[in-house]
C-alpha cells in the first residue's frame, strides 16, 4: 500500500511501504508491516510490524493481549483501555510519542498488572483508570511502564480512590512507570458498627 483510505478488507500479508494509510485494524487479515504510517482507527487487535509510525485515532482505543507495535506508536491524546479483567497483559511498543491516557487491570493477590514495554520515546502517559482485580494489602510497588531509556518520557498516575470491602485504596508513583498503592480502613462512625436497636445507656 502507498497510501490512502482502505475501505475493504486484505487477505495474506500486507506492507504499508509510503504515505499514510487510513483504516481500522480489522481490515488486514494477515500479516501487517507499517514502514510508512497507519492512522489506526479501531483497536490494537493484532501485531503490526515495520518501522513505521502508527496514530490512534478512536477516544477509546482497546488493547488485546500479548499486542506490539514494533514501530512507533504515536497515542495523539487517545486512551489505551486494557482492562478485560485480566491482569499480566502485555503491549510491546519500540518507540511512544504523543500524551494519552491509560486503563489497566490489577490484581493484588497475585502482585501483577497490565504493562506497557518501550524501547524510548518522548511522550507523556497518564494512568486514569485502574480495576482491582482480588483486593488486598500490597507492599511492594507494580511496574505499569518498563523502558529501555526513560529519559524523556513522563508517567503521571491521577486515578480516584477506590472504596472496596471497607477499604480505600490510594494510588501514586515515585518513579518512572511504577505504581504505588496503599490501602486504609474507611472513616468509620460508631453507627457504622450497630444493627438493629440499642436498649440501655452507654457510660
Amino acid at each position: 500500500l502507498t497510501g490512502g483510505s482502505l475501505l475493504k478488507t486484505i487477505e495474506g500479508t500486507t506492507v504499508i511501504a509510503s504515505g499514510t494509510v487510513n483504516s481500522p485494524l480489522s481490515n488486514f487479515k494477515g500479516t501487517l508491516t507499517n514502514n510508512a504510517t497507519l492512522n489506526l482507527a479501531d483497536n490494537l487487535t493484532k501485531n503490526i510490524a515495520g518501522t513505521g509510525t502508527t496514530v490512534l485515532q478512536s477516544d477509546n482505543v482497546e488493547v488485546t493481549t500479548a499486542t506490539t507495535v514494533a514501530g512507533t506508536l504515536d497515542l495523539n491524546n487517545k486512551t489505551l483501555d486494557m482492562q478485560n479483567s485480566v491482569s499480566n497483559d502485555a503491549l510491546t511498543i519500540g518507540t511512544l510519542t504523543g500524551t494519552g491516557k491509560l486503563k489497566i487491570d490489577v490484581d493484588l493477590t497475585a502482585k501483577n498488572a497490565d504493562y506497557l514495554s518501550l524501547s524510548g520515546g518522548t511522550g507523556t502517559i497518564t494512568l486514569t483508570d485502574i480495576s482491582i482485580l482480588n483486593p488486598m494489602q500490597i507492599d511492594t510497588g507494580l511496574t505499569i511502564i518498563s523502558a529501555s531509556d526513560s529519559s524523556k518520557l513522563n508517567f503521571i498516575v491521577d486515578v480516584d480512590d477506590k472504596e472496596i470491602a471497607g477499604y480505600t485504596y490510594k494510588f501514586t508513583t515515585n518513579s518512572f512507570g511504577v505504581l504505588s498503592i496503599s490501602r486504609s480502613i474507611e472513616n468509620l462512625t460508631f453507627e457504622d458498627f450497630i444493627t438493629g436497636t440499642v436498649k440501655g445507656k452507654l457510660v
